[in-house]
């Protein structure tokens, strides 16, 4: 993560809330442990690394307006409190700045649980129209801080950001495992 952090990997794309990434070589020169030092601009390079496995782990979080929660309609009629904006931010700008003060407290970085890294995500909408915040994590280690754990972290914080000043009300989905575990990529190989 340091050095994606470093290198610039994830970057918003001009705020539409679309990550993209890439490593950009300063001044065609790399301090590779294999190959060429010189990168030739004609056909650059493949950069290939290798981490021990991390599970990744999602948690889809519902960001509801505080003011817009007493002013809901009774039907099912979907509202677009996304698009509302407040103090020239819109809401789900708003709803993703929040949830990244839960990502980085979670964060072992940020004072939380050990081995997990955080961030927030936007995710789209509920099916009320309300916004969906997805806080995405690598567990480094699930022996240390597994899914369940960072599950009830995730609610723990949101109940305090719901009896806090937050401008929204948090409203914990269940997570999900994004990828496949060990056990499964084995038994895919064996087969």
């Amino acid at each position: 993560a340091d050095l994606r952090r470093r290198h610039g990997y994830f970057r918003e794309s001009a705020g539409t809330g679309a990550w993209s990434g890439a490593h950009v070589v300063d001044s065609g020169v790399v301090d590779a442990e294999y190959g060429p030092r010189d990168v030739p601009p004609e056909s650059g390079i493949v950069m290939i690394g290798a981490t021990p496995w991390v599970c990744n782990y999602n948690v889809p979080v519902g960001a509801n307006p505080r003011e817009a929660r007493a002013a809901a309609p009774a039907s099912a009629e979907k509202t677009d409190w996304a698009a509302n904006e407040r103090d020239g931010e819109d809401t789900t700008s708003r709803a993703v700045r929040e949830g990244r003060r839960i990502a980085r407290r979670l964060s072992e970085r940020g004072g939380g649980l050990p081995g997990v890294q955080a961030m927030a995500l936007p995710h789209g909408q509920d099916e009320r129209g309300g916004v969906v915040v997805e806080i995405a994590c690598n567990l480094l280690d699930e022996t240390r801080s597994g899914p369940e754990a960072v599950q009830a972290e995730i609610a723990r914080l949101c109940a305090e950001e719901n009896e806090g000043d937050s401008a929204f009300r948090w409203d914990v989905r269940n997570g999900y495992v994004t990828n496949l575990t060990p056990e499964t990529i084995l038994e895919r190989l064996a087969e």
